[in-house]
């Protein structure tokens, strides 16, 4: 039974039995110190060695720290051996150049006990020697400490003593302290450390920060819990007793294939991204630690610093270890913080706007027939849908890029019946490769020697979904060039344009290998190790797909990969899903605090599977997450093989009506969705999609810092699920501004209702759950129902403005053709002025050409403001171009002001004044 094999039922690891995180736990720190006498500047390069303290004239535990200044604020601090016996395995093809292009500080002042940083005229950098200690200040105030409890660990590389040369009764053995550095027994297998201990760990202090968030993927909650005792506190520093709100392990990071994983716990799951955010009103300062072996992470409280102590703690690797600062009261800061982490590791993809769609998905859809049936079922019932996803059962006998020859035997067609309707298909490939001489993709890897090998050095062999499987060397970038040249047209037979790829398994899931994945002692290439590279191999399975997607277009369309696995960087190649989750109502709010955790970490393209992959979800459970997944960035109805059929029409009307319109109000929503992915990507902009209630503008409102039962949904929308059965009403608490004036508008049929900040009771969402309009945001919208997102393209925009309390407002549209890298688009800036009643567009950004964007017409506005109808407008004055007219098209109800046919197009500037 593999789901017993590979579920809950077997164990996953720990800190409390990792050698290495024990070893760390036990250490009392202090080791290490800088010697003063070796510091020098070097390129604009802070240098120094590190001293063991026990033994300092040992060579091979002597150290080489740098500190570097990278991307305007961000400081790069690395460690390794000055004298190494082995390299060790440093990350060098994920981030950007710009990650180790160092800049200039303005100051550098060297005292015989510290050295002092600076830049800016506004942060500085103060390295005392001995004891190791980093204090970093922003106009002299101390936001960050690194090694505040002196967690500082590194193990250097040592050689395994040789006891077999001995001959006698009295030939000591190896001590079983000394095997545990290199062997490790956990469940039924062993850990084999070829190259023996190698961790190395470091403490890091976010300064007057009450929370923390970042490192996912864990199902928890998005502030990050304590999960270290207090103990090593200062001794006049106040004790805390573990409570409810904590963990008795760190979290972890180590990819893995987890079977219905367990929900409020610090376990790995498929994902990693080693970066931990401090917000607060003042700064949203980060630390990405850039390892890629098994990573554990304990967070306390800092008592004397009022902040929370991050404890980074690796199994190997270098220390590479980036504090990227951000000022959030800096007049001159025009973007987000995450401009700064994209620098070091890539801007997002700019998705195809028919990705961000309705899709749907089963594992399996039985054949061709049963796909046009769902095709056409779509049609029938005038549901938008955009994609239709097919699972390992597709292929012939689990060979990825092939097809069942009988259920899809005729594939092209398939797919060609699909689109038809404007609609586009997903296949699954996977990176682990049926084990058969007869198969191409296997006969090729073959012969190009690129699987991963054993710790023997053989191919190795593992077991999945085909049965015996190889792995290819995703670490290889030959490998990769392969994988991607897999994809063309003439090598994927019957794949068309309108095919787009989903990488499931990508941890890598190994069902009979050490927990659920691949061996540590496995060889990579120039002799990595498995343990190395484990959080990047599914990176690289992504990276590979996305390129041959690219490659199969000439370079010229946008590729669309789902990938399970993931790492730092990962935005740049595509989409993100949470994984094999549940249908109950705890993984439905499980998942806000899991998409938000991966939204702040620079992952926009996020979603989770409606329903629940596991169970069956009943017709109010459906119909609460649809209602929630319209918000979703990622929107997709996904199930597993046991579960019964849960298209939407397989429910009760009331459910089924109701899912309708969930999937409708996405679609009218789609051009402000699309334009969120645009300032997303960009690099002006960088902005979050998901946005937690303490984001941006509501930084000073301290109530928000530990909710993540409702988010923002970009600038405009505030969205709150209802994730328990049988309500209809609901306590909500709506996030109060920096300038105290925040206004909500709630539109529900001829209803407006208007809403300050702070606590309402809200009442009738049998149907529907709470989602308010924020005062002061545009959006441009479309409302007409169409078959698909792509048949929308020519349709007219619906603008809809939410006051202020100072009735201003303002918003973005992008546009372009929705799916090519022509590099041709238009961004325009819509800003009502209150003082005036005037609306206008203005063009922000253009491309020379922009002969592929069509003219869209506007038409309709709506503008909600308090008591807007009672103003005595008699006409509207319109000027677009060298045009000019007025207008008395226009109706009021309460609170609202309505302007129909304004005979306008969006992508050029216009005005248009309330008289």
């Amino acid at each position: 039974n593999i789901t017993n094999l590979f579920g809950h039922s077997s164990k996953f690891k720990s800190c409390s039995n990792s050698g290495f995180c024990k070893r760390q736990k036990a250490s009392n720190g202090n080791d290490y110190y800088i010697d003063s006498k070796s510091i020098q500047m070097n390129n604009d390069v802070f240098e120094a060695v590190m001293i063991y303290r026990q033994y300092p004239t040992m060579k091979d535990k002597q150290l080489k720290l740098t500190i570097s200044r990278v991307i305007n604020n961000v400081i790069r601090l690395f460690v390794t051996e000055l004298n190494p016996i082995r390299q060790r395995y440093q990350i060098n093809d994920i981030m950007t150049e710009n990650a180790r292009k160092f800049l200039k500080f303005s100051n550098v002042e060297q005292k015989s006990d510290q050295c002092v940083l600076s830049w800016n005229d506004k942060y500085s950098v103060n390295i005392q020697y001995n004891p190791f200690r980093i204090t970093i200040s922003n106009n002299g105030k101390i936001e960050m400490i690194i090694n505040e409890f002196d967690k500082f660990y590194f193990e250097p590389y040592i050689k395994r003593k040789d006891y077999s040369n001995c001959e006698g009764d009295d030939c000591p053995s190896e001590p079983q302290e000394e095997k545990d550095l290199w062997e490790e027994r956990f469940s039924s297998h062993t850990y084999y450390y070829d190259n023996g201990p190698a961790s190395n760990g470091l403490d890091f202090t976010f300064v007057n920060n009450d929370f923390v968030y970042g490192i996912p993927e864990h199902a928890s909650c998005l502030k990050l819990k304590n999960t270290a005792s207090n103990d090593d506190n200062d001794d006049d520093e106040e004790e805390t007793e573990k409570d409810d709100d904590e963990y008795s392990e760190p979290y972890r990071l180590w990819n893995l294939d987890v079977f219905e994983y367990k929900l409020d716990v610090p376990d790995a799951l498929y994902g990693a991204i080693p970066y931990i955010l401090g917000y607060n009103g003042d700064n949203a300062n980060a630390v990405l630690w850039m390892n890629s072996a098994e990573t554990y992470i304990d967070v306390k409280n800092s008592f004397s610093n009022n902040g929370k102590n991050i404890r980074w703690m690796s199994e190997s690797g270098v220390i590479e270890a980036f504090v990227l600062l951000y000022d959030n009261n800096d007049n001159n800061n025009n973007i987000n913080y995450l401009q700064q982490y994209y620098e070091i590791t890539g801007y997002p993809q700019l998705p195809s706007i028919f990705t961000l769609g309705h899709h749907q998905c089963r594992w399996n859809y039985n054949d061709i027939e049963d796909v046009e049936d769902i095709s056409n079922k779509f049609d029938e019932l005038d549901i938008p849908n955009d994609f239709i996803w097919l699972d390992i059962e597709h292929t012939d006998g689990k060979r990825y890029f092939t097809w069942d020859n009988y259920n899809f035997k005729d594939a092209k067609s398939m797919i060609d019946y699909v689109s038809s309707s404007g609609r586009k298909m997903v296949t699954i490939v996977d990176p682990h490769i049926k084990k058969d001489d007869n198969y191409y993709i296997h006969r090729d890897i073959n012969n190009l020697g690129l699987w991963v090998k054993d710790r023997n050095n053989n191919d190795y062999t593992g077991w999945c979904w085909p049965g015996d499987s190889r792995y290819p060397d995703f670490t290889n970038p030959k490998m990769r060039q392969f994988w991607s040249e897999q994809f063309k047209f003439d090598k994927y037979d019957q794949s068309t344009k309108d095919l787009f790829i989903w990488n499931d398994m990508n941890e890598p899931s190994v069902f009979n290998g050490p927990e659920v994945s691949m061996p540590i002692s496995n060889i990579h290439q120039n002799d990595i190790r498995h343990n190395e590279v484990h959080n990047i191999y599914g990176y690289y399975v992504h990276q590979a797909t996305y390129n041959g997607l690219l490659l199969r277009s000439d370079y010229k369309e946008r590729p669309f990969v789902l990938s399970r696995s993931f790492f730092a960087g990962s935005q740049r190649f595509g989409a993100i899903w949470t994984g094999d989750n549940t249908a109950n109502w705890e993984h439905l709010q499980i998942s806000v605090p899991m998409l938000l955790s991966l939204s702040i970490a620079g992952l926009p393209f996020v979603g989770a599977d409606i329903g629940g992959f596991f169970n069956n979800p009943d017709g109010e459970l459906m119909a609460r997450w649809y209602e929630l997944g319209a918000y979703y960035p990622f929107f997709r109805n996904h199930a597993h093989q046991d579960t019964e059929r849960r298209e939407l029409w397989q429910f009760d009307d009331q459910y089924a009506q109701r899912m309708k319109n969930a999937i409708l109000t996405r679609y009218r929503i789609l051009p402000y969705l699309y334009t969120l992915f645009y300032l997303s990507s960009s690099e002006q902009n960088s902005n979050l999609i998901l946005r937690p209630l303490w984001f941006d503008e509501f930084r000073n409102d301290k109530t928000m810092y530990d909710r993540d039962d409702a988010f923002f949904f970009g600038p405009a929308f505030y969205v709150q699920p209802i994730t328990q059965s049988n309500i209809n009403e609901i306590d909500v608490n709506l996030p109060e501004n920096i300038n105290n004036n925040a206004i909500y508008y709630e539109m529900y049929g001829n209803r407006l209702n208007i809403y300050k900040s702070g606590k309402h009771h809200l009442i009738g969402y049998q149907s529907r759950i709470p989602v308010l309009r924020y005062g002061g945001t545009i959006t441009c919208e479309k409302h007409r129902i169409r078959r698909s997102a792509s048949l929308m393209k020519y349709d007219p925009i619906t603008i809809v403005i939410a006051l202020d309390a100072n009735n201003n407002a303002n918003g973005d549209h992008y546009m372009d053709d929705e799916h090519s890298l022509n590099g041709k688009y238009i961004l325009t800036k819509l800003n009502y002025n209150g003082d005036k009643n005037e609306l206008k567009n203005e063009i922000i950004f253009a491309s020379n050409d922009l002969k592929d964007i069509p003219d869209i017409e506007v038409e309709r506005i709506v503008i909600m403001g308090k008591d807007i109808h009672k103003k005595d407008f008699k006409e509207i004055e319109i000027k677009q171009l060298s045009n000019s007219r007025k207008t008395r098209q226009f109706g009021t109800a309460i609170n609202t002001l309505a302007i129909r046919k304004p005979q306008i197009i969006i992508n050029q500037p216009f005005a248009i004044a309330l008289k």
